[in-house]
């Protein structure tokens, strides 16, 4: 089987997508790569694992102006069609990835064999986020798919009841496919090496990702300052400029690191924080903070690092019910440091939930029954 995979942003920022990748390729299947973004770093990682690339040959930026994405929407979507009709065949399977990509794809689809995998949780895609209209076809691309994959239990009904689809969506968590690493990984990049050496022997609390309204860290940094000198708090992230002027002395700001060598700082981590809280008038649905599925967990997880979240059920119920981290109910100082000194007075139980939750879970085991269920279609 040919895989085409769809992916306009680049994909080093997906770690769900690379793992996808290596998996197909690893059960001796054709992958073929399709993005808008393809750098060095992407080249050299699919020579590496032996996924062919075509660039779609027109950048791609979020921040583009109404007038730029008007013109570049048609001209992704012809590029898009014309590789397509080269490339695909009968013994094909288009895979979609991000609700980014949707919007170049138009009715390139149809009547072609593609599986829809979403990463957010979308109801509507506008072309223009002002603007209501006009707006991406969800019900007919959900409808028309061959498989709907969701990362979450909930979020796989809620995508079901939204798009009225006959089926429940295969539910594939966000584990990044590759072995276990060992703690304190020797770091590559030399300021993000620095800085951790520094630090080594405090307690330290990481969060890595994206900073925005959906995410609030303020009450992290205020938390851990309180906590004194014997803790630092690490924020790696491309945003990092977001915080500016409300840092603390025990804060270390880290740039954004290409997976997987994100992971090497990561591994130094003693706690990883997860916050999530739902905010409306962005892209995704309010409901896609509430049913969160991180692959943050999961990475921190392989180390064993226990977790500290807010009160939501993607995360309090998954604390609960494997036992790897301690969510607190407002975003406040003072719950914030109850929570982390719970965790370091349970810290040797919650570390090795974390390891055997890691260990649990085989996507490539899931990928495998999808394939073979596409087949039977």
């Amino acid at each position: 089987m040919k895989h085409i995979i769809i992916q306009i942003e680049s994909v080093m920022r997906y770690p769900p997508t690379l793992s996808l990748l290596k998996i197909l390729s690893s059960i001796g299947h054709e992958v073929l790569l399709c993005s808008s973004e393809i750098s060095e770093e992407v080249t050299e990682w699919c020579k590496k694992e032996n996924i062919n690339l075509r660039d779609i040959g027109c950048s791609y930026s979020p921040k583009n102006s109404a007038v730029q994405k008007m013109i570049k929407i048609p001209k992704i979507n012809k590029r898009l069609k014309k590789l397509l009709d080269s490339e695909y065949d009968s013994d094909s399977l288009i895979w979609v990835m991000t609700s980014i990509s949707l919007k170049y794809i138009g009715n390139t689809l149809y009547n072609r064999n593609y599986i829809m995998y979403m990463y957010e949780l979308s109801q509507e895609i506008r072309y223009y986020p002002k603007f209501r209209y006009p707006r991406v076809d969800l019900d007919k691309l959900f409808g028309n798919a061959k498989a709907v994959i969701e990362c979450e239990y909930n979020r796989a009904h809620i995508a079901k009841a939204w798009f009225g689809l006959e089926k429940l969506p295969y539910v594939v968590p966000n584990k990044p496919y590759m072995d276990r690493l060992p703690a304190r990984m020797e770091i590559t990049d030399p300021l993000c090496a620095k800085i951790m050496n520094e630090i080594k022997d405090k307690t330290i609390i990481i969060y890595q990702g994206i900073i925005d309204p959906e995410r609030p860290l303020e009450p992290f940094i205020e938390a851990v300052d309180s906590l004194g000198e014997n803790y630092a708090l690490v924020i790696m992230s491309g945003d990092s400029e977001r915080l500016k002027g409300k840092t603390k002395s025990n804060t270390y700001l880290l740039p954004f690191v290409s997976p997987p060598h994100h992971l090497e700082i990561t591994s130094w981590a003693n706690i990883g924080i997860l916050t999530y809280t739902p905010v409306r008038g962005e892209t995704t649905s309010p409901l896609n903070a509430v049913y969160c599925a991180p692959n943050k967990i999961f990475e921190y997880a392989m180390f064993g690092i226990p977790m500290i979240g807010n009160d939501i059920p993607g995360l309090t119920t998954e604390f609960a019910r494997s036992s790897i981290g301690v969510s607190f109910k407002r975003f406040d100082k003072d719950d914030i440091i109850t929570a982390i000194e719970t965790i370091m007075e349970n810290y040797d139980s919650l570390k090795k939930y974390s390891f055997e939750y890691y260990s649990k879970t085989d996507n490539k085991e899931t990928f495998l029954k999808i394939l073979d269920e596409m087949e039977k279609i």
